[in-house]
């Protein structure tokens, strides 16, 4: 770990460390987080630590949110490498609103409706708008990794719309059905 900070040294990026733990922890300029990010892994170092490097903050009192921000990029990382809290910042602000309230009252309806026609029908047609989301609407894509024909995708989605009563081409409805999904789980 202590190579990381005489790295920094060595690249003459200005930096506080501090000791916690097993842990250390380095604050720099935001620019500078990515040029060390970089040389880490140059270095071949990105296989050795655990890495998480946090959004700009505005100002002092942001620290504490970055700090729960980081705890959730590290819990992401295995043993070791880097990750951006920037690449997490939306799973984990779907964690916070799914631990402080109650959500399952907030989900988009046509969750509800397609679990109760897949329970009902042994199908799978919720999975498959989930995939279908989660990929942007590529169907040649999602049908592959659905292990479907694309026009069977293409069946399927049809039936999505016409059941859970969805229109998949409203951008807005599109991100209430993906932030339902995240908040699902």
């Amino acid at each position: 770990m202590q190579s990381i900070v005489d790295l920094a040294i060595s690249m003459r990026i200005r930096s506080i460390e501090a000791q916690l733990e097993n842990e250390i922890v380095m604050l720099l300029a935001s620019e500078d987080s990515s040029c060390l990010a970089e040389a880490v892994e140059e270095k071949g170092m990105a296989g050795k630590v655990a890495m998480a490097i946090s959004l700009p903050f505005a100002s002092l009192s942001a620290i504490s949110l970055q700090y729960e921000l980081l705890s959730y990029c590290f819990d992401s990382i295995q043993d070791a490498g880097i990750v951006k809290a920037e690449n997490k910042a939306f799973s984990f602000l779907t964690s916070q609103i799914s631990s402080a309230i109650e959500t399952e009252s907030l989900l988009h309806p046509a969750i509800a409706k397609l679990a109760h026609y897949d329970q009902m029908n042994q199908s799978n047609l919720l999975n498959t708008l989930k995939v279908y989301l989660d990929h942007d609407r590529n169907a040649q894509r999602c049908a592959n990794l659905l292990y479907l024909h694309r026009n069977s995708l293409q069946y399927r989605v049809r039936r999505i719309q016409e059941i859970a009563n969805v229109d998949l081409d409203d951008p807005e409805e599109r991100a209430y059905l993906r932030l339902s999904f995240m908040l699902c789980n």
